[in-house]
């Protein structure tokens, strides 16, 4: 059974029709994590590790036991790994399957078609180089350089990049399609690793079957990166881009060491990039917003500059996450979304205007906060 930390289990609707349910993520989803540590949804979400690529080798990984685990019970519909905080299934328990984010879970006998049309991604969350320090991911800053000797934490790092390397050659020589996901833990354009490696991929011929997905604060992404990596930009798939504020003064909070003005302009620029067709096969592009203390008032202020990119295709929000370096305290004082936080009803109170009905506009784990119609 599901574990409830969003809220309570009473408080969701469609939770008896959870059994008949299955999910394609854990049979699709390859995280790996800066210790190697590998996960099969987002950690938070599952919280169960599947391998160790500092351990084992990326053939081992791919048919771990506890990732069998898993995925037998996802076939009988017991979602027993799982919790609420993943907004794909508090979503289905809110609104069924009839809710705006709910792709990647189907009635259970036809998981296996579901598989069959869902393309493998691998998430390369296991260099936290960046050039923000936002105090949701981190408290200080880090940027690991592979060349460096003195840098242990990037001889390790470069170890599991290998491996990963790898895992993606092998799903490719099955035939599989491939989605690299670059990078939950940092940024792609700040990591030397990373930005290496996407270089590295540019000067090849790759297949089709390859596509990527660039997730980074935007600050770095400018016109000469994207000029950088031009014969990648048939594989760009999607972008996630990580805002969290609408004004100068919260975003010097949130995304700490971040270019409020530079990062508008290199938004300004995707835009016009997407509109004249340099990404030919591109599917979309998203801005990110994590709810937290700090920012959670400008919400929809947020909403409304970000529709005014003509080429974006959803707004995400979703509520900050205590992440290991967050003690419980900091935590606490930072998830105003908590039944226990006097803030929560402000919170409630602002998504009971229309604007959060947009289509684009998916709420992720805070749809539950959504007052009912």
């Amino acid at each position: 059974m599901v574990s409830f930390i969003a809220q309570k289990e009473s408080s969701y609707k469609n939770v008896d029709g959870l059994s008949k349910m299955a999910c394609v993520v854990p049979f699709r989803h390859i995280e790996i994590h800066s210790w190697g540590q590998v996960s099969i949804c987002c950690h938070t979400w599952l919280p169960q590790w599947c391998g160790n690529l500092l351990t084992d080798t990326p053939e081992e990984v791919l048919s771990n036991i506890k990732m069998k685990e898993i995925q037998h019970d996802m076939r009988d519909g017991k979602f027993s790994y799982c919790n609420d905080l993943c907004p794909q299934l508090s979503t289905y328990l809110n609104k069924g399957l009839d809710g705006p984010n709910t792709w990647a879970i189907v009635p259970k006998e036809f998981i296996d078609l579901k598989i069959q049309n869902t393309q493998y991604q691998v998430y390369f969350s296991y260099d936290p180089s960046c050039n923000l320090q936002c105090p949701s991911c981190r408290k200080g800053l880090i940027v690991h350089r592979p060349d460096d000797p003195e840098d242990k934490e990037a001889a390790r790092i470069s170890l599991v990049h290998e491996k990963v390397k790898r895992i993606v050659e092998l799903l490719l020589e099955e035939g599989h399609k491939v989605q690299l996901s670059i990078t939950g833990s940092g940024d792609p354009f700040a990591s030397p690793l990373y930005w290496q490696y996407l270089k590295d991929l540019a000067s090849k011929e790759l297949s089709l079957n390859l596509k990527i997905i660039l997730q980074t604060n935007g600050v770095m992404m400018t016109e000469k990166s994207w000029l950088e990596i031009k014969p990648l930009w048939k594989h760009i798939d999607f972008l996630n881009i990580s805002v969290d504020a609408a004004r100068e003064e919260t975003y010097k909070i949130v995304r700490k060491n971040g270019n409020f003005t530079k990062l508008k302009m290199n938004l300004d620029y995707l835009d016009s990039m997407i509109i004249a067709g340099n990404l030919p096969n591109l599917k979309g592009w998203q801005s990110n917003f994590i709810v937290q203390r700090d920012n959670f008032r400008e919400i929809k202020e947020f909403v409304e500059w970000q529709l005014g990119y003509t080429s974006l295709t959803k707004i995400w929000t979703n509520l900050i996450a205590q992440w290991h370096h967050m003690s419980d305290e900091e935590f606490k004082d930072m998830a105003i979304w908590q039944d226990e936080n006097p803030m929560q009803a402000e919170l409630i109170e602002i998504l009971k205007d229309t604007i959060f009905k947009n289509p684009k506009i998916k709420l992720g784990n805070m749809s539950s906060l959504v007052p009912k119609d």
